[in-house]
């Protein structure tokens, strides 16, 4: 079995979309397409793990506080006081 450049198989029809995160073959209207990268798609389903692992992410690396320029130090030198 070969594959044509219009991503078409020899013994079948178009190939069948799937989502880049799990392999999850798919109908391409439940696929979130990137913008940047059209041919990139995720399935609804680890759109939502996605969108859990970024928040993890987001909570073990904190930012400093806005503030003073002296506040943002002793924040980051751990003197805060929580």
């Amino acid at each position: 079995m070969t594959k044509t450049a219009i991503d078409v198989d020899d013994v079948g029809g178009p190939a069948v979309p799937g989502c880049w995160c799990c392999g999850d073959r798919t109908v391409a209207a439940s696929l979130l397409r990137l913008s940047c990268h059209q041919e990139v798609g995720v399935c609804f389903r680890c759109v939502d793990w996605l969108s859990k692992r970024k928040r993890e992410v987001e909570r073990m690396t904190r930012a400093a506080p806005p503030g003073p320029w002296w506040r943002r130090m002793q924040y980051r030198a751990g003197f805060n006081g929580c």
